[in-house]
C-alpha cells in the first residue's frame, strides 16, 4: 500500500524499538565449530645456583671449598600451546518476522539482493550502505514476498520446530549415556542434534609445558527394532583452556515411536590418565543436550516476511530488525501506470495486480478483500466504479507545494496493525469521497 519502515525487536532485548514488525515466528540457537584464541598462563621457575662452600655461588670468598664465580643457569622455558581456533564454539540464531498481509511489491531499494540489503536494518544501520558497500554480513538473508498458497516455498534451514531435551550428565569410560526420544508427530521427517559440552580439553605436563589432546568418542542412535545406527566415531583433538562445545546432527531412521540416542566415551577418564603419568588431562565433557526437530516445510503463504541468520559473537546482544518495503499489491485498472500514475485511453473496466498508493483504489481493496478487509459482507457489485475511478484520477491529480513542486494531491503510505485501526482508515479514507 506504500513503503513505510517497520521495527521488530527480537525476545529479550531492553532498547526501545520503533514498533514491532510482528512476531518471532522461529527461533533457534545451535553450535558449530568455528575459531577463536585465548592464551593460556605459563609457569616460570628460578634457580638459584650454590657454590662448592656452602655460600651462594656469585659471592666471593666463603669457607670449605672456597668460594668462586658460577653464573646461573638459565630456567627451561616451558613449551606451552596456544589454545586451538578450530574449536571455537560459535552460536547462531535464525529468526523469523512476519511484515505484512502477501503479497507485497518487495524492498523499497528493488527485489535483487544489493536492494534487499539496502532495505534491511539491523540496529538502524543498514547492510548495504547507498554507496553499494555492505556495513554488515548477516548469515542468512530471506525475502518472501507472501505469495499464495503453491507459488510460495519454504526458507531452506528455518522450516523446523525444535524441541531442547536436557541431558546435562558426564561422559565416562565404560559408561555410555543413552536419552530416549519420542517424535509427537507419528511418521514426520526428525532430526536429532547431539550437543556436547567440554570442560577443556588440554594436557600439563609436569615441566610446565602445556599441550594438546585428544579425545575419541561415539555417537549411535537405536530404533524401536533394535538397530543401531552410528552418526559418529572418531575424536576431537586440539588445544583449548576453556569450556567448548560440538554437535552432531541427524535423521532420526528406522522404526519409532522411541529411539534411544546414547554418547560412549572411548578413552580413559582424566582421574586414571592422572595416576599413570606425571601429567595433568582436563578432558571430560557431558551429554548436555538432544534437539529434537521436526521438518515442517513452513511456506507461510500470504505472508510477507524477512529471515535472518546471525552469528552471534558478532553481536553483543541480538539485533533490532526493521525493513523499509513497498507494501500490497492491490487491483488497480488495466489502463493505469501506478509509476507514472497516467491512464492510457479508455478503460475497459478490468483490473490488473499492481503496488500503488493512490488512496482510492486501496479503499476498493480494503473493501472487498476477504482476508482482511470487508469483503465477506460489501461485493464488487455494490461500488460505483465510475465513482471510483473518479476519485482516483483526482487523486493523482498534482498540485503545486511552496518550493517544492508538484506533488500528486493525496498518497497513502500506512500500517495498519489492527482491526481497529483498519475500520478506523476505512472512514477516513472514504470521507473526502463524500466531498
Amino acid at each position: 500500500m506504500g513503503v513505510y519502515r517497520a521495527t521488530a525487536q527480537a525476545v529479550g532485548l531492553g532498547r526501545k524499538s520503533k514498533r514491532s514488525l510482528g512476531f518471532v515466528t522461529q527461533t533457534n540457537t545451535f553450535t558449530s565449530s568455528g575459531t577463536f584464541s585465548k592464551p593460556l598462563g605459563s609457569n616460570y621457575f628460578e634457580m638459584l645456583a650454590v657454590g662448592g662452600g656452602g655460600g651462594p655461588a656469585n659471592h666471593q670468598g666463603g669457607g670449605g671449598g672456597g668460594g668462586g664465580s658460577q653464573k646461573s643457569k638459565e630456567p627451561r622455558k616451558p613449551n606451552i600451546q596456544q589454545d586451538d581456533r578450530r574449536l571455537q564454539t560459535i552460536s547462531f540464531a535464525q529468526l523469523q518476522f512476519l511484515l505484512c498481509e502477501g503479497e507485497i511489491e518487495g524492498p523499497a531499494y528493488g527485489n535483487d539482493i544489493a536492494g534487499l540489503e539496502r532495505s534491511i536494518f539491523l540496529d538502524d544501520t543498514p547492510i548495504r550502505a547507498d554507496n553499494g558497500d555492505r556495513t554488515l554480513t548477516p548469515e542468512d538473508l530471506v525475502f518472501s514476498y507472501g505469495r499464495p498458497n503453491g507459488a510460495q516455498t519454504g526458507v531452506p534451514g528455518f522450516n523446523r520446530v525444535s524441541n531442547t531435551i536436557g541431558v546435562d550428565t558426564e561422559c565416562a569410560f565404560e559408561a555410555p549415556v543413552s536419552q530416549q526420544v519420542t517424535p509427537a508427530v507419528v511418521g514426520g521427517r526428525y532430526y536429532a542434534r547431539v550437543i556436547l559440552t567440554w570442560r577443556g580439553l588440554v594436557k600439563n605436563d609436569e615441566d610446565g609445558d602445556v599441550k594438546g589432546f585428544s579425545v575419541r568418542y561415539r555417537v549411535t542412535s537405536t530404533d524401536s527394532n533394535g538397530t543401531v545406527r552410528t552418526h559418529f566415531d572418531g575424536a576431537v583433538q586440539g588445544n583449548v583452556s576453556s569450556s567448548f562445545q560440538r554437535s552432531h546432527e541427524f535423521e532420526l531412521q528406522g522404526a519409532g515411536p522411541d529411539w534411544n540416542i546414547t554418547v560412549e566415551r572411548l578413552i580413559k577418564d582424566d582421574e586414571e590418565l592422572n595416576r599413570e603419568s606425571n601429567s595433568v588431562y582436563t578432558s571430560t565433557f557431558n551429554f548436555s543436550s538432544v534437539v529434537l526437530s521436526l521438518d515442517q516445510k513452513f511456506s507461510y503463504a500470504n505472508s510477507a516476511m524477512v529471515s535472518v541468520g546471525l552469528r552471534a559473537d558478532r553481536y553483543s546482544a541480538i539485533p533490532n530488525v526493521s525493513c523499509e518495503m513497498k507494501g500490497l499489491r492491490v487491483q488497480v485498472p488495466t489502463n493505469y501506470n501506478p509509476e507514472t500514475r497516467v491512464y492510457s485511453g479508455t478503460w475497459d473496466g478490468l483490473f490488473k495486480v499492481a503496488y500503488t498508493d493512490n488512496p482510492a483504489w486501496i479503499l476498493r481493496d480494503l473493501i472487498l478483500s476477504n482476508r482482511y478487509g470487508t469483503g465477506q459482507y460489501i461485493t464488487d457489485a455494490a461500488l460505483d466504479q465510475s465513482r471510483h475511478s473518479h476519485l482516483a484520477h483526482h487523486y493523482d491529480g498534482l498540485v503545486n507545494q511552496h518550493r517544492c513542486g508538484t506533488h500528486p494531491s493525496i498518497t497513502h503510505t500506512l500500517q495498519l496493525p489492527s482491526v481497529q485501526q483498519h475500520v478506523q482508515l476505512l472512514h477516513t479514507t472514504s470521507h473526502p469521497s463524500r466531498n
